[in-house]
């Protein structure tokens, strides 16, 4: 898989990238919300320019919430502007701001992961596919019923696994 890691915290990024690699995942890194902006125009470039069929240049986009200059969840709605189809994990230690985050700014719910986690749970998490499957119905729900924030959070870690929300 194909992942653009993105962590201010450059012992953390490190720790990620290690294990993600170890797993035989491709890693690019960027330490700011601008930097993984331009990994992401320039991934998007080359589909169009080589005609690649996929729709989407990555397998998924890990995101700090927290970064500076621009954070998680605005990278993540200009990703998601060009590329509605794009998988977004977005690390953070605030996990019911960040799901309400998500329904105000990308209006759709994007996985979470609470921080502080191990770095191999990122890695299970990545690798269970079987969740954007899920995330997509329950967004369907979203988008035609206006649920509670709590009320979601439940569903939401009805469907990750254990230990990242």
């Amino acid at each position: 898989m194909r992942i653009p890691v993105t962590e201010d915290d450059t012992d953390a990024a490190e720790l990620y990238k290690a294990v993600l690699e170890a797993g035989g995942h491709v890693v690019l890194s960027a330490s700011d919300g601008r930097r993984c902006l331009n990994l992401y125009k320039a991934a998007m470039a080359e589909i169009n320019s080589n005609g690649r069929s996929s729709k989407v240049p990555f397998d998924a986009v890990v995101l700090d919430h927290m970064m500076p200059f621009v954070n998680g969840l605005n990278v993540a709605k200009e990703i998601l502007s060009t590329c509605p189809d794009q998988r977004i994990i977005i690390a953070s230690a605030y996990l019911k701001e960040s799901l309400n985050d998500s329904l105000n700014e990308l209006n759709q719910i994007v996985e979470i992961m609470l921080k502080p986690f191990e770095p191999e749970m990122l890695a299970e998490v990545i690798e269970d596919v079987s969740v954007v499957e899920k995330l997509q119905k329950l967004n369907t729900g979203v988008q035609n019923d206006d649920a509670g924030v709590d009320q979601l959070l439940v569903q939401l870690k009805a469907i990750q696994k254990l230990g990242t929300i």
